[in-house]
């Protein structure tokens, strides 16, 4: 087999599997899977429908993954994350936030 062949079946079987598994994921909602870790669905909701539903913004998205995920995850390097983006937040509020209000 030359090497062309093999790579010829190598990508036709790599394309098979992956139109064979996508099939069986379409059938499972997205919001019901999680790739990796199982944090977020062990929860009644996901944090990104939360999110979606009630219009946040990015910064205010990651302050509740990190919130929502800290003890089946990172622990406290999650809450020190979400402080940081917390500070962050303050910060540019107190400096620009009153000028675009007013």
């Amino acid at each position: 087999m030359t090497y062309y062949e093999f790579k010829y079946r190598f990508e036709k079987a790599k394309h098979d599997f992956m139109k064979q598994n996508m099939k069986k994921e379409k059938d499972v909602s997205p919001l019901k899977t999680q790739i990796g870790w199982d944090h977020y669905k062990k929860l009644k909701i996901q944090p990104f429908e939360y999110i979606v539903a009630n219009k946040l913004w990015f910064w205010e998205w990651a302050v509740i993954k990190y919130v929502t995920r800290w003890k089946d995850k990172n622990w406290v390097e999650d809450l020190k994350k979400s402080i940081h983006i917390l500070e962050m937040m303050i910060e540019l509020e107190e400096k620009y936030g009153s000028k675009e209000r007013s």
